[in-house]
């Protein structure tokens, strides 16, 4: 990856990604109000902060990592709220692990770097996949 194309490329792959688990994230905290029907807690307002660069380069990994970094935050927020509230493994009753971040080690932007991007996205779904099966129990 280098030219014009390539960085529009990734910063659309790693906002659309991004947005999508926010919008999971969103839904969840609304399952969470609605299966407890906890006023106390506010859904809220997530969004991927724009990229205004042109460039593969130095500023464009550090705006990736910045908005990868918001992303595991807003995470284990939820994680949080899910393991306070008791929405657990019905199973076990464990607590939710909270979500690690595995940030490219790379310099390039190539197919490990988007490796490992994927890796974090998979997990990410996931996790909100394990937390939608916790709270789905409650909710009419």
């Amino acid at each position: 990856m280098d030219g014009g194309d390539d960085v529009l490329a990734l910063i659309d792959y790693v906002t659309t990604n991004i947005q999508s688990v926010y919008n999971r994230v969103s839904k969840l905290y609304q399952l969470e109000i609605e299966g407890n029907g906890d006023p106390d807690t506010a859904v809220p307002t997530l969004h991927v902060d724009e990229f205004d660069g042109t460039l593969l380069n130095r500023d464009a990994r550090h705006w990736l990592f910045s908005q990868m970094r918001k992303m595991a935050t807003v995470l284990n927020d939820l994680v949080g709220l899910y393991n306070d509230q008791g929405l657990r493994d019905l199973a076990t009753d464990d607590p939710t692990d909270g979500y690690v971040l595995n940030l490219p080690q790379s310099l390039m932007f190539d197919d490990r770097f988007m490796a490992v991007l994927q890796d974090d996205f998979d997990r990410a779904y996931q996790l909100c996949d394990r937390l939608t099966e916790y709270v789905s129990p409650y909710i009419k």
